[in-house]
């Protein structure tokens, strides 16, 4: 049996391109940022929301990491809760949302979260956090972004059943 490598795979693919996986791509991109979009809208919601509810100390400039830390340590523990929260519901509806718009499967979900997973690893890195945050981030982002793209695959392939159940309705009456 002959073995095919990735390289002859590559190449037969690209040659059988047509429009419609050019049109799949697109849409596929398309969702992708539309769920990230979505889910960064969201969790700046949220994180205004507790910025509101929790306000900085005013005329802090948090220019020096010693300003930084001094900020997180005048922060109630709700507002870091706050901010887990936003983290979470972007990359739910994030991923749900580019789930939904790709049609193709949950895998534009999983980039979602990931792209606001590496935003918020970003948050962590350059503003010191407590340590039970930083622990708990990590694995609620990674979920609520699977969640959110099994979900929004589950509604996927509820209308497709149900699309085919009034499809045969209608050729039985037929």
């Amino acid at each position: 049996m002959a073995q095919t490598s990735f390289s002859d795979v590559m190449r037969r693919w690209l040659l059988e391109w047509d429009d419609e996986k050019t049109r799949r791509a697109l849409v596929s991109t398309l969702a992708v940022l539309l769920g990230l979009l979505l889910g960064m809208v969201l969790q700046t919601i949220f994180k205004e929301v507790g910025d509101y509810l929790f306000p900085p100390p005013p005329l802090l400039d948090m220019v020096t990491p010693e300003e930084r830390l001094e900020l997180m340590g005048t922060i109630p523990s709700a507002a870091f809760v706050i901010t887990l929260v936003s983290w979470a519901v972007g990359a739910l509806f994030g991923a749900y949302v580019a789930v939904r718009v790709a049609k193709t499967g949950q895998y534009p979900g999983w980039i979602v979260g990931i792209l606001l997973f590496a935003g918020d690893l970003m948050t962590i890195i350059s503003t010191p956090h407590p340590m039970w945050f930083n622990l708990i981030s990590v694995p609620l982002v990674a979920v609520s972004a699977f969640v959110g793209a099994w979900l929004g695959y589950v509604v996927l392939h509820q209308q497709y059943v149900r699309a085919q159940r009034r499809a045969a309705a209608r050729q039985e009456i037929a």
